[in-house]
């Protein structure tokens, strides 16, 4: 199972939305072998997102900030883009949107 986080305008997404529960979906990883897959099982544009962590560490971002800030990156496997980044059983993925793109620490 992938157990993605939903932040900001994303947590419309989550099994319950509301602002004080957990925005949280479980999903096997059949469904979503990429990050990039995952996005579009969600239904979700990559223009839609403001950062996403991987593990907690940072895949994507549309922020300067985050990398002038040094924060933690993955390492993404050589020749490929970070959302084509592949996912496996146990990983954390964190979707934070567009409204939350000034968020960096």
């Amino acid at each position: 199972m992938i157990e993605v986080h939903f932040y900001g305008q994303l947590r419309r997404l989550a099994e319950d939305p509301r602002p004080n529960a957990v925005s949280l979906r479980r999903l096997p990883v059949e469904k979503a072998p990429t990050v990039a897959a995952l996005l579009e099982h969600l239904g979700i544009a990559p223009a839609e997102l403001g950062h996403v962590f991987l593990n907690r560490r940072l895949l994507f971002t549309c922020s300067s900030m985050a990398l002038w800030l040094q924060y933690p990156e993955v390492r993404v496997p050589a020749g490929r883009a970070p959302l084509e980044t592949p996912l496996g059983a146990g990983d954390r993925v964190a979707l934070f949107g567009q409204d939350m793109s000034l968020l960096v620490v």
